[in-house]
């Protein structure tokens, strides 16, 4: 019994030393993402991101899906690519060292927060087993809260001569003298 756990373990030393001298494929990215232009625009903004696709190897790739990591609550995100392969005629593939241009990958939606540059907010492309093709690390810069509407005059003065009819309707609604029963 002794020689059975030596043997098994001179046996998992081995292959422990055998698996961390083995190298490990370094993995880069198969396809580049980079964006056409910068994220940026007021609380209540809504923008639609478009961004470049570059196949970085030899073999056409199909994109499956895809996955943000937001790190704020100043803004949310929402996919495009997916989408408009599904269901408006949008790329839903790259072709083997390609390039696509202006692809609308997603949207952001800039809520009310406050004006800053959010960095390290990431975009993921995955192909149809769930691997990853491609990464895109994006800031988003708020600019500021949007501006609350002003009431235009001309609003202002119906809405106060409709108070001062109901005013006054009121006070000759109340100055009315009972009626008398017979």
């Amino acid at each position: 019994m002794q020689a059975n756990r030596k043997v098994l373990l001179i046996v998992t030393a081995a292959a422990l030393c055998a698996l961390t001298m083995c190298p490990t494929r370094a993995h880069a990215d198969e396809v580049s993402i980079s964006l056409a232009m910068a994220i940026s625009g007021p609380g209540g903004d809504t923008i639609t991101v478009f961004g470049n696709l570059t196949n970085n190897t030899s073999s056409t790739l199909s994109f499956g899906g895809d996955s943000f990591t937001i790190n704020s609550m100043a803004f949310t995100a929402s996919d495009d690519i997916i989408l408009n392969a599904a269901f408006f005629g949008g790329p839903s593939s790259i072709a083997a060292n390609g390039t696509l241009s202006n692809v609308d990958l997603f949207t952001i939606q800039i809520v009310n927060g406050a004006p800053q540059l959010y960095v390290n907010n990431f975009f993921d492309l995955f192909d149809s087993s769930g691997a990853t093709l491609g990464t895109l690390n994006f800031s988003v810069d708020v600019t500021g809260a949007s501006p609350l509407p002003t009431p235009e005059p001309g609003t202002l003065l119906p809405f106060a001569l409709g108070l001062c009819a109901l005013a006054f309707g009121f006070r000759r609604w109340r100055g009315r003298a009972p009626v008398a029963e017979s």
